[in-house]
């Protein structure tokens, strides 16, 4: 039988208790109750969904988004035994996205100050709140062939936008790929060879669109991270 750490105790012996933070401390520093902390402390209330976005909201990608869990996974498994986890995902495999490393490294920077890990002074500023968004798909290729992307991460689509075209190898038919609804695109793919049915784009349905292509794009300089 697996015994399982309380969160709670993990919280105040790990980080609150060596770094002399008190609950009060703590509360301030993530803008919640400090009964709240003090309850989670003595195991009379878990780590919810809203302390979890507070996180997100000091880690600060340019778009947060709230995802169903996956049975089997680690973030499942956290979250069954009571810890808050945040995923970052971003780049693509096989490759180095500065970018990303930029953004992923300022994120836990601020995220650590905000549970009082670090002094607030070590963490590189929000230049722009996150954009939270409820519900994200994967949008299909229509048809198979060579697609030519007319979109790209970051950007800020509209309902009935046009975000590629799949051709057959001698351009004598072409398909467009086209956006069902307004959002942002936070993710597609990069193969030109595609098949009827591949996840091509990634779109996130949000309210502030114009927001996250902005904060994307202003990432934090290199001496921000030193």
């Amino acid at each position: 039988m697996r015994v399982t750490t309380p969160p709670g105790e993990v919280l105040k012996e790990e980080f609150m208790e060596p770094l002399g933070l008190s609950a009060n401390m703590l509360a301030r520093q993530l803008d919640v109750p400090p009964n709240r902390i003090t309850a989670i402390i003595n195991g009379t209330r878990s780590v919810t969904s809203d302390t979890a976005l507070r996180l997100a909201q000091a880690f600060a990608a340019p778009v947060t988004l709230t995802s169903r869990m996956r049975e089997g996974s680690l973030r499942a498994t956290a979250t069954q035994a009571g810890v808050t986890v945040l995923l970052f995902e971003a780049g693509e495999g096989l490759r180095v996205d500065e970018t990303a490393v930029r953004i992923g490294i300022a994120g836990i920077l601020r995220t650590m100050a905000a549970i009082g890990m670090l002094p607030a002074s070590a963490a590189p500023r929000i230049r722009a709140a996150t954009v939270h968004c409820q519900k994200s798909d994967w949008l299909r290729a229509p048809g198979a062939g060579l697609m030519t992307p007319m979109a790209e991460v970051g950007d800020r689509v509209t309902a009935g936008a046009v975000l590629a075209t799949i051709s057959d190898p001698f351009g004598e038919t072409e398909v467009e790929l086209v956006s069902p609804k307004a959002g942002i695109l936070v993710g597609r793919a990069h193969l030109p060879l595609v098949n009827e049915g591949d996840a091509l784009f990634h779109l996130a349905e949000l309210p502030q669109a114009d927001t996250a292509r902005d904060q994307v794009l202003d990432i934090p300089d290199e001496d921000e991270l030193i």
